[in-house]
């Protein structure tokens, strides 16, 4: 490979209406070919970048934690990662004694290496294209019901075929909006454990914590190690467990790169849209992101005033912290750059051309796809908005974090009731948690929903806080501190070991379960009525799209959208331009930090 490998995880918003050039795209790396990447660049074969028949580039790289991507870097299962994608686990070993966040963290030796409860490590075994296995008998079913009925009944016969074994795990994953699946076998190891991470202040310079700034000027990487059973085998943690010993591992070069160089990424980005319409985007930068970005901004400053005044503070909110300032920097910055780029002139563009083939051909139902998409979006506008609402707020605030049932049914048995009474709460009495900064969150947050316009959507929640708190929201966090069985040990203690229709009847009149319920209702009368009608026809009307513009524009090279699966990238290293049309280096500067 000339000059770097690079493993990034991608998961950002990627929208373009031009043709493909070469080195453009996230490419299934068992499909690639010189078309998709520059191979004249490359002194390495296909079949060492991705091969089921021999040790390949991709037993190097693995998911990490289910969302990051990693790459292994030695013969005894050494991994790095992104420090952002390592902070939580970081945290988890840190107090204020030993603070490995702040001052960062290096073992000595394989018995100092730290163990991470819940951390797992996938490495892709296998990819397979099942496309005609999974839609055979679609064509002859009529309603969406029934084509998705024969879907999952073919695949879950599909998976049937393949058994599990040691630590690998088949499923299938759609790509090009469902016209095409690929069955994937992955390798999970359990036993990960911490090696090492730089402070703070180099992991997060400048307070700059995730991938969405450039050039990056932090150091931004962690370290753990892969451990195995003597066989070399997946296994749950154990004190004899060994380093596990790859296929193969990544040779670092330490010597350098220069502008022109060819640069690769290999990894699992999270999710792009790349073929959504105009009006899909219309919606996007111009109602649900700004939502979706006011509600961070008052939650990210709360906790930021609070993380300022002291260590402990900082230990137990910044992974919440971090972990919503990712998204709300992907917003902002989605909405920039698709401004900037003037992406809807782009995408009607595209649309026109589309519809121009179309009428030349006629050959799809182009016209009327597009048409669906545009009247679906209207109809879907304010349960869209609702849905932002509903996730960020139960991302936030502690007392409509725990979904309550308290019907008892075959699989919601009294112990499960009183499970869920018990993890509601643990979330209130988090540890460590300042009830100063939950209280401003609770106000400012609900405040936001409550000012929003009104809809036919979310009347039963303003309803409850107008009729019970003559809509005062400080009044209802304010019954709920000194009324909450949840907040009271001897009630508690009390509550859950009664008889279960006492617990029910009980818990049904305290003030977190009624608020949470009528919090609940709205979405679940969104979800299960006019709007799971609306995302079923508008995703059967994507999948149209995507078949529609392939036959009308064939010269143009389509790569599937991100899915948090295996992919590969290729181009070169060359110096960008920022928002402010200044020239940005390819390297890090002193005077660019």
């Amino acid at each position: 490979m000339k000059k770097i490998l690079n493993t990034l995880l991608l998961s950002v918003l990627l929208i373009s209406s031009q043709i493909l050039v070469a080195d453009e795209g996230m490419w299934i790396p068992s499909e690639i070919n010189s078309r998709m990447l520059k191979l004249d660049r490359l002194n390495i074969s296909l079949e060492d970048i991705f091969s089921t028949k021999k040790a390949s580039l991709k037993d190097a790289i693995v998911l990490f934690g289910g969302g990051c991507t990693g790459e292994i870097v030695s013969d005894k299962g050494l991994i790095f990662t992104n420090h952002h994608c390592g902070r939580s686990y970081i945290v988890n070993h840190s107090d204020t004694v030993n603070d490995y966040l702040k001052n960062g963290f290096w073992a000595h030796s394989y018995e100092q290496e730290l163990k991470n409860n819940g951390l797992t490590i996938s490495i892709v075994q296998s990819l397979k294209n099942v496309t005609d296995y999974v839609t055979e008998g679609l064509e002859g079913a009529g309603s969406l019901d029934e084509k998705n009925e024969i879907a999952n009944t073919n695949t879950q016969l599909l998976l049937e075929e393949y058994k599990e074994e040691l630590g690998i795990e088949y499923f299938v994953a759609p790509y090009y909006q469902g016209n095409e699946f690929y069955l994937i076998a992955i390798q999970t190891f359990k036993d990960i454990r911490l090696v090492g991470a730089p402070p703070r202040s180099v992991g997060e310079f400048g307070q700059e914590s995730d991938n969405w700034m450039w050039p990056r000027h932090s150091g931004d990487f962690s370290v753990f190690r892969i451990y195995a059973n003597k066989n070399n085998e997946p296994a749950e943690y154990a004190e004899d467990n060994v380093p596990y010993q790859p296929k193969k591992s990544l040779k670092l070069d330490v010597s350098g790169v220069n502008e022109g160089d060819f640069t690769m990424i290999y990894g699992f980005p999270g999710r792009t849209e790349q073929y959504i319409t105009s009006y899909d985007i219309d919606q996007r930068i111009n109602k649900v992101n700004p939502l979706r970005i006011s509600y961070r901004e008052k939650y990210l400053s709360i906790l930021k005033k609070y993380m300022t005044l002291n260590s402990q503070n900082l230990l137990t909110y910044t992974s919440k912290y971090n972990r919503t300032s990712n998204y709300y920097k992907k917003m902002i910055g989605q909405n920039l750059g698709l401004k900037k780029v003037n992406i809807l002139k782009k995408k009607r563009k595209f649309e026109e051309l589309c519809s121009k083939r179309k009428l030349q051909k006629k050959r799809t139902d182009y016209i009327r796809n597009l048409n669906t998409i545009k009247n679906l979006n209207e109809k879907q506008e304010e349960f869209a908005l609702e849905n932002v609402s509903y996730y960020e707020i139960r991302q936030m605030v502690n007392e409509l974090k725990q979904p309550f049932d308290l019907v008892i049914t075959e699989t919601n048995t009294p112990e499960k009731i009183i499970e869920q009474i018990t993890k509601a709460k643990n979330n209130l009495n988090g540890r460590n948690a300042i009830k100063d900064l939950e209280k401003e969150v609770f106000i400012n947050i609900l405040s936001i929903y409550l000012n929003a316009p009104k809809n036919e959507v979310n009347t039963t929640f303003r309803k409850y806080i107008q009729d019970e708190y003559n809509g005062s929201l400080e009044a209802a966090y304010t019954d709920i501190q000194n009324n909450s069985i949840l907040l009271n040990q001897a009630s508690f203690k009390k509550l859950i070991t009664s008889k279960t229709k006492k617990v029910i009847k009980k818990f049904s009149k305290d003030p977190v379960y009624k608020l949470k319920q009528a919090f609940e209702n709205d979405y679940r009368n969104l979800s299960r009525t006019e709007w799971a009608k609306i995302r079923t026809q508008l995703q059967e009307a994507h999948k149209q799209y995507m078949a529609d513009i392939m036959i009308l524009v064939p010269e143009k090279l389509y790569y599937p959208d991100a899915n948090s699966t295996l992919r590969i990238a290729s181009g070169q290293v060359k110096n960008s331009t920022n928002y402010d049309n200044e020239k940005m280096n390819y390297f890090t500067t002193v005077k660019s930090m």
